[in-house]
């Protein structure tokens, strides 16, 4: 069997991956990435009244 390992794949494969890497880095960090985090970990006090109920060791206290 062929050795599919050699050192230009393992180069090829770790360029591959630093690639795909940095992508996902440039998606997490980007302003509209940061703004949908936001929007989606914001509640307001009338949002955390209305979905919010305490379970009974809140309410025991």
């Amino acid at each position: 069997m062929p050795n599919l390992n050699t050192p230009d794949d393992k180069v090829s494969n770790e360029n591959t991956l630093e690639k795909h890497l940095e992508e996902l880095y440039r998606k997490i960090a980007s302003p509209e990435s940061r703004k949908a985090a936001d929007s989606l970990f914001t509640i307001s006090d009338d949002d955390l009244g209305r979905y919010f109920k305490p379970g009974e060791t809140e309410s025991n206290q």
